[in-house]
């Protein structure tokens, strides 16, 4: 899939919803949503054909060869607990957490340089750099496209508007 296509796939639920499952995480813990998340990445899989074999496609590339099933619905198991894994992240629950920086020694020389402009993927936690942020004492903004996934990003607006 290529960043435009991606950029233009619509969000496939509600804030309603949303909502619901915050509340419901929150009120379970982190290892016992995680449980729900299997029939919730269940039904995405079942369902979500564009996401399936975008899931597909990485894993053929990442993997040097064709993945299997459970391959894949472990892959958006994943994203699902990764989504989920904000909402502790947004309302400071960080105590299931294990936080590991590699390379801290640059923050403090961007610390010292006045910053920088830190271009960084989905290979980690927009989140997670926060709270490592914040644990370091160290003014780290975010800049991303808020419109993408609208009713994901009011949720996490909602939990923590700072």
């Amino acid at each position: 899939m290529t960043t435009g296509q991606w950029k233009e796939q619509k969000e496939r639920s509600n804030r309603l919803m949303l909502n619901l499952l915050s509340m419901t995480a929150l009120i379970l813990g982190r290892r016992l949503i995680r449980l729900l998340l299997y029939p919730i990445a269940g039904y995405f899989y079942l369902t979500a054909a564009q996401a399936r074999q975008s899931s597909q496609d990485y894993l053929r590339r990442a993997l040097g060869r064709n993945p299997s099933r459970k391959e894949v619905f472990r892959h958006i198991y994943t994203f699902a607990s990764v989504s989920v894994d904000r909402i502790f992240l947004m309302v400071n629950k960080n105590d299931d957490f294990e936080f590991t920086v590699q390379g801290e020694q640059l923050f403090d020389t961007i610390e010292r340089q006045q910053g920088c402009i830190l271009i960084i993927s989905h290979l980690g936690s927009f989140d997670a750099l926060r709270i490592t942020g914040a644990r370091g004492d160290y003014k780290i903004r975010i800049l991303m496209d808020l419109q993408h996934n609208a009713n994901a990003m009011a949720l996490i607006e909602s939990l923590n508007p700072e």
